[in-house]
């Protein structure tokens, strides 16, 4: 019996999967890569497995694909598919944090309220309710008034369990500060400040890192990981003010000097309880081929003689798609019509450089002899 079933598992045809970032390789900001639309078609038509898989977040997975598929302008043909976003791990989060900051788009906190966060507020409801808490706002610039869609919230002692950031925020300048004030504040209480550099803040979860990502415009653009970098350098100057670069910080500094300053914020930093998800992170690959599984199942049912064989990512940002599918024993396809360009310093060689995702397929169903 044990034989029997061993040699009915090792005789399954395997047939390949694919995992796809989304910018860079499908869609360059809102304009579609003319490739993408037959790559996808192509495997829907053979019925081989896909998912998205993107360092994106501020909306829901299946708000992300249908966004998607509408620009390609396939949606029709493919309904919808499996959906990973840096954001969705979350989910595990719902019943450790009750109150959250969410940082993003206004409106971002709908999604974790939808994965079951009971009390969630944004930088735009604090604004309108603390005046000055965020003076170069664009809320108030509003012709409306900011009326907050997130409840009550209270004349002073506002506490906050966790800070989850979930997107890109749209203005830069308030959540900087916002964000700022909760990782200097007395255990997350606003309107607090705990200079001591040897206690740890509330925790901070980021859905992603990337430093910079490809839109229509010909150089690439600061992503989440770029504000993230601004909200640590923030805290280390407000904790350690002499921190602070000064002009003639090159003429009245040794060496030692700027040495000692760099240990100095590494401590700082240090205490900052932080948790990154996204690419390059493992967890977002594990997501994403439990989401594989699933599309393989729709397709082909639980009792098929076929299985899933080769995983292949395909992405255009050798920091995050590449050097995380690596890491996790995937086939990496590098596409060229995102981050990654020629004389690029690769941290990892993937399986292969192509021109596009529909390059990027055919060769992978050739290298496993797919027909």
């Amino acid at each position: 019996m044990l034989f029997k079933r061993f040699l009915s598992t090792s005789l399954k045809k395997k047939i390949p999967g694919f995992v796809f970032d989304i910018d860079g390789v499908l869609v360059q900001g809102s304009r579609p890569i003319p490739a993408a639309v037959n790559a996808l078609k192509f495997l829907n038509k053979n019925k081989i497995p896909f998912v998205f898989l993107t360092n994106s977040g501020g909306l829901l997975e299946k708000e992300k694909s249908s966004q998607i598929l509408t620009k390609l302008g396939i949606q029709n043909e493919i309904p919808e598919v499996k959906t990973v976003l840096s954001h969705t791990p979350l989910r595990a989060f719902n019943k450790q944090y009750k109150t959250v900051l969410s940082v993003g788009p206004i409106g971002s906190s709908r999604v974790l309220k939808e994965y079951g966060f009971e009390r969630v507020f944004e930088a735009s409801d604090l604004i309108g309710k603390y005046k000055g808490i965020a003076p170069f706002n664009m809320v108030s610039q509003r012709k409306e008034p900011y009326v907050s869609q997130n409840g009550e919230i209270p004349e002073e002692g506002l506490k906050f369990d966790a800070i989850m950031v979930l997107s890109d925020p749209r203005d830069w300048s308030s959540d900087l500060q916002i964000v700022s004030d909760l990782l200097v504040s007395d255990n997350g209480k606003l309107g607090t400040v705990n200079l001591d550099k040897e206690e740890k803040t509330i925790p901070i979860f980021w859905s992603q890192r990337d430093f910079q990502w490809k839109t229509e415009y010909s150089l690439p653009r600061f992503a989440l990981g770029a504000f993230r970098e601004l909200v640590y350098k923030l805290v280390s100057i407000v904790k350690q003010p002499d921190l602070v670069t000064l002009p003639d910080f090159k003429e009245n500094n040794s060496k030692e000097d700027l040495l000692e300053d760099k240990l100095h914020e590494f401590k700082i930093l240090s205490k900052i309880d932080e948790t990154v998800l996204g690419k390059p992170e493992a967890v977002s690959y594990s997501f994403a081929k439990k989401e594989l599984e699933k599309d393989f199942v729709e397709k082909h049912g639980q009792d098929s003689d076929l299985e899933i064989g080769e995983i292949f990512m395909v992405g255009d940002n050798p920091l995050s798609d590449i050097i995380g599918a690596h890491r996790y024993g995937w086939n990496t396809c590098l596409v060229k019509t995102g981050v990654y360009s020629e004389g690029y310093k690769l941290p990892v060689t993937p399986t292969m450089i192509v021109e596009n995702v529909e390059e990027a397929v055919n060769k992978s169903c050739e290298l496993v002899k797919f027909d």
